[in-house]
Parts: structure tokens; sequence; C-alpha cells
């Protein structure tokens, strides 16, 4: 990663294109996430997304680049997310009896 962009814009704000240029993938990189993208039904988006987070956990853990132990970490934290997005609510449902909620 090019260690001028970390410093200047976080990476929650990148695009795809950003991340492309920035977050460059070794060969285990990319055979971790061709098997994220077999096994769990990633999406490009979710993909991106777990590219990011991996960013993100090399800039915290101070590496210069993105290492697959950072991509592992990723994934988890979105196989954790997406268990976890059925037990939450919806905000409709959550109002008395009786209140009509308008979208």
């Amino acid at each position: 990663m090019n260690s001028s962009i970390r410093v200047c814009t976080p990476m929650r704000t990148l695009g795809p294109r950003e991340v492309r240029r920035h977050c460059r993938q070794s060969p285990e990189v990319a055979e971790i996430l061709r098997l994220a993208v077999e096994r769990l039904g990633l999406s490009a988006r979710g993909c991106h997304r777990v590219l990011k987070l991996s960013g993100a956990i090399a800039d915290l853990a101070g590496a210069e680049g993105i290492e697959p132990v950072h991509v592992r970490e990723a994934i988890q934290y979105r196989a954790l997310d997406r268990m976890a997005r059925p037990l939450q609510r919806d905000p409709v449902s959550q109002h008395p009896p009786g209140i009509v909620h308008q979208r």
C-alpha cells in the first residue's frame, strides 16, 4: 500500500478504483479472497469491503501492506457481521401496537 494515501485518506473513504490502486494483492491474498468468494458467496462489493477492512487492520498493525493474516481477520469480521444480521430487528416491528410507522 502507498503510505501517503494511508496518512491522508481513511480506508473507509476509498472507492473501488482506489482500493485496486492502493491495496496491492499478493498472490496469497488473491487466493484467500477467491476462496472467500467461492465459499462465502462474497460479491465484488463484499471483496472491496474486505480489502478496505484489511487495509485498516494492516494500518493498525503498523504493516507496510496488506498481509494474508489481515485479510483472514477481515473475512472473520465479515462472517460475524453476516451471522448477526438476521438477529437485528426491523425498526417497524419495535413500535407498540396501534402506532403506524411511516417510511
